[in-house]
């Protein structure tokens, strides 16, 4: 099995040609025009609305959202299921293209898909993030 998986974000969906990356949303609120391929195992749960409105105005404050958003899809989300699971599942509907995990935060930006990242990373796969060059 290939053990080489990607993560983008939505405004670099562009630059992916659909015969080279199978796309794949892992994150609930996807844009409108967004209409392919969506994995809710790893979409963050419910309590999302939660971390949603907490504070994130002081250091304090962001440190304990960060906190508390690594903890809470930690807890939901990857006991539900293991990276090998993921991945097979994954490569059977990709059909050959290369798996890409996308979210909507731009790097160096938090998002969960570092959480995601991890977690494969720590079961033997290779994960590599697709930037692109911004315009100036």
């Amino acid at each position: 099995m290939n053990k080489k998986i990607y993560t983008s974000f939505f405004a670099n969906v562009r630059n992916l040609p659909e015969n080279e990356y199978f796309l794949v949303c892992i994150r609930g609120d996807h844009p409108e025009w967004y209409d392919g391929f969506i994995y809710k195992p790893l979409i963050p749960k419910k309590w999302w609305f939660e971390w949603n409105s907490l504070k994130k105005e002081t250091p304090a404050q962001y440190y304990y959202a960060d906190y508390f958003y690594r903890e809470k899809y930690q807890e939901t989300n990857l006991p539900k299921t293991t990276p090998e699971r993921v991945v097979s599942e994954l490569k059977m509907l990709a059909n050959g293209r290369k798996i890409v995990l996308i979210c909507g935060e731009i790097p160096p930006e938090f998002c969960h898909r570092r959480i995601v990242d991890s977690w494969l990373s720590e079961s033997g796969f290779e994960v590599e993030e697709l930037d692109y060059q911004r315009e100036e």
